[in-house]
């Protein structure tokens, strides 16, 4: 059967904490945060994109783009932003996009506990993709995740001291 899980934007889980604040909390800006399940979107070289993503077959959360915490995907999740979350205008695009800024001590955005975040089976095709700015250096620095423990069950996307991407 499908896990549920509940997705933080701007930390690499909302269930694993250290003193109620989520571990590898965000410091910076994220834009256009699309996650696609079923489909690997991108199979070959690509180019990113310079225009706002929008959502494709699969989409099930396309955020960080509106002057609101808004999901512009068909399954509208209910977005609830927490402590300092904040809209910006800073963006990879231009004036009227915008961005979510977080400062790295307990703000980040979370989504319903929906089985559509379910990555963990081998054979779930998807896309997780965003424009992030990352403004501090922290060992764990989380852009998404769902991982609901310190045992790692779940997935996230986080950059490491070493500047590099993992997931």
């Amino acid at each position: 059967s499908a896990k549920t899980n509940t997705v933080a934007v701007g930390s690499w889980g909302s269930g694993w904490n250290d003193g109620g604040i989520p571990a590898a909390a965000w410091i910076g800006y994220i834009s256009n945060m699309r996650v696609v399940k079923g489909t690997a979107v991108y199979t070959s070289n690509f180019t990113p994109s310079t225009t706002p993503l929008t959502a494709v077959s699969g989409t099930v959360l396309l955020t960080c783009q509106n002057a609101a915490f808004s999901d512009n995907s068909s399954v509208n999740n209910a977005l609830t932003p927490v402590s300092g979350a904040t809209v910006t205008g800073n963006n990879p695009f231009q004036a009227g996009y915008y961005s979510n800024y977080f400062e790295g001590s307990g703000d980040w955005i979370t989504t319903p506990n929906v089985s559509a975040f379910d990555l963990s089976s081998a054979s779930v095709n998807f896309t997780i993709e965003a424009w992030v700015y990352n403004s501090n250096n922290p060992t764990f620095n989380g852009i998404i995740g769902a991982r609901q423990n310190q045992q790692a069950q779940g997935w996230c996307l986080y950059i490491h001291t070493n500047n590099t991407l993992y997931m």
